[in-house]
């Protein structure tokens, strides 16, 4: 599990009550201080404050270091990015999940995520030059990493 990109996604509100859930049962299955989450509570199902506050009270016991919603959306954009690459998701779905997390991020001034914002709206808008916009997308994914890496 990357612990790192949990958290990008759980600060970013990009995980569903039910993945939630799971992750916190995963991480008290592989990671060494995952009894953390769960100690003194009782494994009934929880509802979304209390899940978010055993990811909250998980994260300040391993002092992580508390994410930027900016540093969980560079982390967000880059997972997808390499998905996109990899093959693993069609470049119009990465970008829109880009897309979707910078708009519940809220980050005043950010650009950095624009070009997968845009060749997304414009691949909903032209249905005749998807080609153009997937191509457009897969490039944007290639110039993320790339940047990503020389960091």
């Amino acid at each position: 599990m990357n612990l790192l990109l949990f958290q990008s996604k759980w600060l970013l509100a990009q995980l569903s009550r039910k993945e939630l859930q799971e992750t916190i049962y995963e991480i008290v299955d592989t990671q060494q201080d995952g009894w953390l989450i769960l100690d003194g509570v009782e494994e009934s199902l929880l509802t979304k404050e209390e899940i978010d506050n055993l990811i909250t009270k998980f994260f300040e016991a391993r002092n992580s270091g508390e994410l930027s919603k900016l540093q969980a959306l560079e982390i967000y954009t880059t997972h997808f990015a390499n998905q996109i690459l990899s093959k693993a998701i069609e470049p119009y779905l990465g970008a829109r999940a880009i897309w979707k997390a910078s708009s519940k991020a809220k980050i005043v001034g950010y650009h950095g995520v624009d070009p997968f914002i845009y060749a997304a709206s414009e691949f909903e808008d032209r249905p005749s030059e998807r080609s153009f916009f997937e191509a457009a997308i897969t490039e944007e994914a290639k110039q993320w990493v790339k940047k990503r890496l020389r960091n």
